[in-house]
């Protein structure tokens, strides 16, 4: 499927509206398999349009407003069929920030900002939850530290280390 790549700044510049939809609406318009790639006790759910057709859905499981565990699914096709990639992401509590916990695109994806999407919805919705930047995990792939250096080349986020000593990159 042929796609253009995604401008940094418009991806990182805009403010997401995150569409609430029901389980049973995602089950029934959209593709028998998404609802087994959000996490199993989902308490949120929502869409995400993109503007290249490309919706982004949004599962997330929420305990007492302190934590959070969530992943983020892009997909396209009529009923989002077709997969694209997923973000994990989870904040435990106030002694480490939210933090991605895996990452991986489709090869035929790779290269065309979609990663760096789902990273700023999740920076979204962890800045206006808790009003703390997303970070990256500190085991992170060579295609994820790709990511990370594109958006501090950019500067949308930064390199830091973590208290454990661990280089660690944050939106700011």
């Amino acid at each position: 499927m042929k796609m253009k790549e995604i401008n940094t700044r418009e991806v990182t510049d805009r403010h997401f509206v995150l569409h609430p939809i029901s389980p049973g609406a995602l089950r029934n318009e959209y593709a028998d398999n998404l609802m087994s790639l959000l996490p199993s006790h989902v308490t949120e759910l929502f869409t995400v349009d993109g503007p290249d057709g490309v919706k982004s859905f949004v599962g997330l499981s929420i305990d007492d407003k302190k934590s959070l565990f969530g992943r983020v699914v892009d997909a396209t096709g009529p009923r989002a069929e077709a997969f694209i990639g997923e973000t994990t992401f989870g904040y435990f509590g106030t002694e480490y920030p939210p933090r991605v916990l895996s990452d991986t695109t489709n090869p035929e994806f790779r290269e065309r900002g979609f990663a760096k999407r789902r990273a700023a919805i999740i920076n979204q919705i962890c800045k206006e939850r808790f009003g703390i930047a997303l970070r990256s995990s500190t085991v992170n792939s060579e295609l994820e530290h790709r990511v990370w250096r594109r958006l501090v080349e950019h500067n949308l986020a930064k390199v830091e280390t973590d208290p454990h000593g661990k280089k660690v990159y944050s939106f700011l």
